[in-house]
């Protein structure tokens, strides 16, 4: 399996998950979990460190040339009103 691409081992071990929730009868996210250990038994720690960084790269690339740098601050702007208004609600509910 050491020939395959990070996005083939990827979407091998979500077919996997899947699977294996099915045939034992667990939770998707108990089979996940279980996947991941394996995966970080076969391949160790830094495997999730270079597919999380290589994403992030490609993810952030392609959102900066498909919406701009502005949609950043907007999305920004955005968490931190949803944040503020969480905080408000929770300080009125212990009133």
């Amino acid at each position: 399996m050491a020939h395959l691409t990070n996005s083939l081992i990827t979407m091998s071990l979500f077919l996997g998950v899947k699977v294996l929730a099915k045939r034992k009868g667990i939770s998707v996210s108990e089979a996940g979990r279980r996947g991941g250990l394996k995966v970080r038994k076969l391949y160790g720690s830094e495997f999730y460190e270079a597919i999380g960084r290589k994403g992030g790269k490609k993810g952030g690339k392609v959102v900066k040339q498909k919406y701009g740098s502005p949609f950043y601050k907007e999305i920004g702007h955005k968490g931190g009103q949803k944040v503020r208004r969480l905080i408000n609600k929770g300080k009125k509910s212990l009133k």
